[in-house]
């Protein structure tokens, strides 16, 4: 029992007692063994603050790569071509998707002397052959992607020339342009342009595109003249075309003067005209014989039907051998009076289409009546 009081008081602690069991103060940590701000290094706050490059960085994703822009063949028109000439260069233009280009045919064909660059799209050459050509133009991109587009192109062959009148084409004095095509003008690309580049023009006439403009006022033998044609391509044509020129054709006035029991028959002389042409003869008009006796052998009585002016049945009106002849058939019982007008035309020699017509003739008839 006096043994648990002993420990029971060593182990009670009084007030303002010390603790002596513990260690002495020499073996505590005080102020003076802590760290001070002297002691540490001294840095600025550049090498004291770590930079966002140096901090650490939480993961994240990469971000998704941007498709390339769709590819697309720029608009464009082609041009009509011509054989034997450098046809104009047509670029074509691309944009989008992902260069460099290149292009090429993806179909059809280009006409023969044309072709694509494939590395600048443009069409270039000489076409060597006519017709209409469909083609694609096709172009593709560094990435595999690929557009194309439809075209079509026209080639028309190259500009030819040939006189209508190349051998002689004859023609007359006062007519307007009776042979009046020189040239027919063949392929080649309009406007076309007309230029006298050898010889001379008949006397009176100009160049009126392929045909003669003017009247011929002189007669002159065969004479030779070219002249050349030039396209909007610069394409040229010459023809040598040879003119003669010959008095202008006329036919005479006449008379056919007969009776009832015989009628009558008249003839009229064609001179001039173009030597190798035939001629045809119109009658223009009929009007009344003013006359009321014909001259010559008939006596007292003789008469006319004034008021008849059409033509008699079986009357003829005829052109050949250089002269027109015209007929009044016999029995006509009344009797027949009138003036005809006529005019006598030359044939064409040269199928220029048009024709030469003389001066009008008259023709006096006259059948005395029953």
């Amino acid at each position: 029992m006096a043994a648990l009081l002993l420990f029971g008081a060593a182990c009670t602690l009084q007030p303002g007692t010390s603790q002596t069991a513990q260690g002495t103060p020499s073996q505590q940590t005080t102020p003076s063994e802590q760290a001070s701000p002297s002691g540490n290094a001294t840095s600025s706050p550049s090498s004291t603050t770590e930079t966002p490059s140096s901090q650490a960085t939480p993961p994240s994703s990469a971000p998704a790569a941007t498709p390339p822009s769709k590819l697309f063949i720029q608009n464009f028109s082609m041009h009509v071509g011509e054989v034997g000439i450098g046809y104009g260069p047509v670029t074509i233009g691309g944009s989008g998707g992902t260069p460099p280009y290149h292009w090429s045919i993806g179909g059809g064909a280009l006409p023969g002397g044309l072709s694509i660059s494939s590395s600048g799209g443009k069409i270039s050459g000489t076409p060597s052959a006519s017709g209409g050509f469909s083609f694609v133009v096709l172009l593709q991109d560094s990435a595999g992607q690929a557009a194309g587009v439809a075209r079509s192109v026209t080639v028309v062959p190259h500009l030819a020339t040939s006189g209508l009148c190349t051998g002689q084409c004859d023609v007359e004095q006062g007519c307007v342009t009776v042979c009046g095509g020189y040239t027919d003008v063949s392929g080649g690309v309009t406007p076309y342009s007309y230029a006298l580049t050898g010889g001379t023009l008949p006397a009176g006439t100009g160049l009126n595109g392929t045909a003669l403009a003017g009247t011929f006022t002189g007669i002159q033998p065969a004479t030779p003249f070219t002249v050349t044609v030039t396209d909007a391509f610069g394409a040229t044509s010459s023809v040598t075309s040879v003119f003669a020129v010959f008095s202008h054709i006329s036919v005479a006035n006449g008379t056919c003067y007969g009776d009832f029991p015989s009628g009558c028959t008249g003839s009229m002389k064609i001179s001039g005209g173009t030597p190798a042409a035939t001629s045809t003869v119109a009658l223009v008009s009929e009007s009344q014989n003013p006359n009321s006796n014909p001259p010559g052998n008939f006596g007292p009585g003789t008469c006319w039907t004034l008021t008849d002016t059409t033509p008699p049945p079986g009357y003829t009106l005829t052109d050949g051998g250089g002269v027109v002849t015209v007929t009044i058939p016999k029995g006509i019982s009344s009797g027949y009076g009138a003036i005809w007008t006529i005019v006598v035309t030359d044939t064409d020699l040269c199928g220029a289409g048009t024709f030469c017509s003389s001066p009008a003739a008259t023709i006096v008839i006259g059948v005395q009546c029953s």
